[in-house]
């Protein structure tokens, strides 16, 4: 089994850039690990639905673990705002004391 195609090596990448990211904002700002990980999905999503865009054309796609890249983005993304609405309690606590 291809674990990845073309570009899709991209969306580990965009992880680990997105965590330096968002461990930087949080520790800027003194967020909880909550918000941390919001902002890891939302800084993680993105870039994969940008370059998964950009980068693909319909004879060569790029794979990731069976799924696109932009499919990862849309992922990432749903799973982001999913997490903001779960742990919302937290994190409006925290946003709101950073501003």
């Amino acid at each position: 089994m291809n674990f990845f195609s073309r570009f899709g090596y991209l969306v580990a990448v965009f992880f680990v850039v997105a965590l330096f990211i968002s461990d930087g904002v949080g520790a800027a700002f003194h967020l909880s690990s909550a918000s941390t990980g919001v902002l890891t999905f939302l800084f993680w999503g993105p870039p994969c639905v940008y370059y998964g865009r950009t980068l693909d054309h319909p004879g060569k796609r790029s794979y990731f673990f069976g799924l696109r890249l932009d499919y990862w983005g849309y992922g990432l993304i749903g799973f982001g705002v999913l997490y903001a609405y779960l742990n919302w309690n937290s994190l409006a606590r925290h946003w709101l004391a950073a501003v």
